[in-house]
């Protein structure tokens, strides 16, 4: 039969478990506090951005690529980025080409990109940035260049 912790003991377990929750609190506040810093800078460019996991989830767009794509809810709110390629498609004059390049860069997920889109209506450029952690590719940031693109947007 195991032995009952004695009082002592179990203060200092309580005394562990108190800094334990203190650390992952103060962490998780620091980790809203980088979420929250991350968002803004999202905001601040001029540039639309749209972040995309690799299985397609659509993890943030900033409101610049909402309005530079004009962007319905319908659209934001499935949070699939193959629904905001097929809906960008209908705006781009070549959208063959166009979905042929997003096509190549999906299927390879560590590559980078840049490249120009000079028959689209909306914008002068195209970039993807692919997003690593813990040496893992996680996903990709798409950027459209709003250079073009009134500021009253």
């Amino acid at each position: 039969m195991a032995k009952k912790p004695t009082y002592e003991e179990l203060e200092q377990r309580v005394k562990r478990l108190e800094k334990e929750s203190f650390e992952h609190k103060r962490a998780e506040e620091e980790r809203e506090l980088t979420l929250s810093q991350l968002r803004a800078t999202l905001e601040a460019t001029v540039d639309g951005i749209m972040v995309v996991r690799l299985d397609s989830e659509t993890k943030s767009l900033s409101k610049r690529f909402r309005k530079i794509w004009h962007m319905p809810d319908a659209v934001l709110d499935s949070e699939d980025a193959n629904q905001v390629f097929d809906y960008v498609l209908d705006q781009i004059n070549e959208p063959e080409v166009f979905s042929q390049k997003v096509q190549a860069v999906v299927a390879d997920p560590n590559s980078n990109t840049f490249d120009t889109l000079p028959d689209s209506t909306i914008s002068p450029w195209r970039m993807t940035q692919t997003r690593s952690a813990l040496f893992r590719t996680m996903g990709r940031s798409w950027v459209i260049s709003s250079m073009a693109i009134p500021s009253s947007l």
